[in-house]
């Protein structure tokens, strides 16, 4: 029989297993398991901690901002950066021609755009400043600068008035090149050396916008503004001749040419004094094929009207010539007409 000894039962002296016997072989996984003082955070703790911490973090953030808009707004506000609208530089200034120069006419774009009278240059809109100027009357395009810390310069391409269109009752509309209406007003017209433009029975624009094309009424009720192109096409030759004449034209010396006149064929005449008048034909840069151009034209037509002697023309009557290619002919004459009061 196999023999087999009982299991020893341990005394109080003994350790009851080999790990009584061996303790550091249980400190060998003491760190799995969890000790019975630590507690697990309950998830609905862990949520509230997050939206704490997020609320915080949010109102640290709404402070911030509101420091930062507070900041912005007191260096906004130093006089250093503060510009009156009146101390806009104009590049360059209006002309001679312009009445009272830079104020008024800076006056005017205030009033006009609604813009406030002091900003400051941090807040500068320079598109809408722009704009400002753009929409008046006197300006073909704007550019807007602005130079720390408080300088701001519009450069400006101003139209020029070339030419006073005569209509019914005596009155005249001011233009430029482009048949554009100008306030005859702001202008000192012998400065500025405009043309007379006459035509026959001439009516006053449909609407007189300053800043807008001349347009004349049309359709079947009259009552649709189109471009006038005959107040066009005199526009654009009174425009050359101002330039080639300018000095002259301001001095009013004699056998110049001080009007353009459109014919009811809506053909172009130049006129020097009272009662001389030579057919130009098409608008400059509108030459017609074979027809010579408008430096060509000018300089056959100052060199005889130089030779000219208007003294032995009747005063009742019109004097009419023509070009006939690089010469100049005589074309008749005629009654002159009583202009219409």
């Amino acid at each position: 029989m196999e023999h087999r000894e009982p299991p020893r039962i341990a005394t109080a002296d003994e350790p009851a297993d080999e790990t009584d016997r061996d303790p550091a072989r249980g400190r060998r996984f003491a760190r799995f398991v969890t000790p019975p003082s630590v507690r697990r955070l309950s998830r609905p703790r862990i949520v509230l901690a997050i939206l704490a911490t997020a609320g915080l973090l949010y109102a640290f953030s709404l402070a911030g901002l509101h420091g930062l808009r507070s900041l912005r707004t007191f260096v906004h506000k130093q006089d250093e950066y503060q510009l009156a609208f009146s101390a806009i530089v104009l590049e360059p200034p209006p002309p001679g021609w312009y009445r009272g120069g830079s104020k008024p006419f800076l006056e005017r774009v205030l009033k006009e755009s609604g813009l406030p009278e002091r900003f400051s240059l941090l807040d500068l809109d320079t598109e809408k400043l722009k704009l400002a100027f753009q929409r008046d009357g006197w300006v073909r395009k704007a550019v807007v600068t602005r130079h720390n810390p408080n300088r701001v310069v519009v450069h400006l391409d101003y139209r020029e008035p070339v030419a006073l269109v005569s209509v019914e009752h005596s009155k005249t509309e001011l233009i430029d090149q482009d048949a554009v209406i100008l306030n005859k007003d702001d202008v000192i017209l012998n400065v500025a050396a405009t043309v007379q433009l006459e035509r026959v029975n001439q009516p006053p624009p449909f609407k007189r916008n300053t800043g807008e094309s001349w347009k004349k009424a049309s359709g079947p009720n009259r009552d649709l503004p189109v471009v006038d192109e005959g107040v066009l096409a005199g526009a654009k030759l009174a425009s050359f001749l101002r330039s080639m004449q300018r000095d002259h034209l301001i001095k009013r010396g004699p056998n110049l040419f001080q009007a353009v006149v459109v014919d009811l064929e809506s053909r172009l005449w130049v006129q020097s004094g009272a009662n001389l008048l030579v057919l130009w034909g098409m608008p400059p840069n509108e030459e017609r094929p074979g027809e010579l151009s408008y430096s060509e034209k000018w300089q056959v037509l100052s060199d005889w009207i130089k030779q000219y002697d208007q003294s032995k023309n009747a005063p009742e009557m019109d004097y009419y010539f023509a070009f006939d290619g690089a010469h100049i002919t005589d074309a008749g004459t005629r009654p002159r007409k009583k202009k219409s009061p």
